[in-house]
């Protein structure tokens, strides 16, 4: 390092120097860039809106990613910072307005109905959370859910990947090819810690209200 520098003559210079400094900064080589603008792009490569009526999307949660957390029960637990469910991912339904009081789920549906989704051919059962923000003729659900082996993720949610399309060697994550249609049962075990617009869920119990929070699976509830 001593023969890399040129600020000191001797070495014993060169190491109380650096000794005080705690730090030796070795002077970096010079890089050269060169930009090519005659570079060619595959504009037919890149994906175009689609013209057809409904989407889905697939994304990864900030708490299970892609499902190499799904064992992980402190992150199961963990709500979702935008549709706060936990245990399980769930297919992200738009919300409707009426122009004047009235908010309804896409089709009529609630919180927690379920609904056959078939993507590219393939279908998969699952829960919906109406989703504030979600764009109209767009659905969405997480990646991770599903697991048929491990640890304490199994059996929750369901497994999306196989539906995902591959082109050109990428995984698509989106779908233009979706029909989405009600079964007319619910989820008895589908999870939110909060509902929109809410501080908790309201109950009546011995003719008194009281505020129930919801625990692991929507299974157990705990009165305040």
């Amino acid at each position: 390092m001593f023969n890399s520098q040129s600020k000191y003559l001797t070495t014993d210079a060169f190491w109380e120097m650096s000794l005080h400094d705690g730090v030796y900064e070795r002077p970096g080589a010079e890089v050269s860039v060169v930009f090519n603008p005659t570079v060619s792009v595959d504009l037919n490569g890149v994906s175009k809106p689609s013209s057809s009526e409904l989407e889905i999307s697939f994304y990864e949660t900030v708490n299970i990613g892609g499902g190499q957390y799904a064992h992980n029960p402190w992150l199961q637990e963990m709500p979702d910072p935008v549709n706060r469910t936990v245990w399980g991912n769930y297919l992200s339904i738009p919300v409707e307005w009426d122009g004047v009081n009235n908010l309804d789920g896409w089709k009529g549906l609630k919180d927690g109905d379920e609904v056959e989704v078939e993507v590219n051919g393939q279908k998969f059962t699952c829960a919906v959370v109406l989703n504030f923000g979600q764009t109209a003729g767009a659905v969405a659900i997480a990646l991770g859910g599903g697991r048929e082996a491990g640890g304490c993720g199994t059996t929750f949610g369901v497994n999306v990947n196989p539906v995902l399309k591959q082109e050109n060697g990428l995984t698509q994550y989106y779908a233009a090819d979706v029909k989405v249609t009600p079964t007319g049962k619910r989820d008895k075990d589908f999870a939110s810690v909060q509902h929109h617009h809410t501080m908790g869920v309201k109950a009546k119990q011995g003719g008194k209200s009281h505020q129930h929070r919801k625990s692991r699976v929507g299974k157990a509830s705990k009165v305040l």
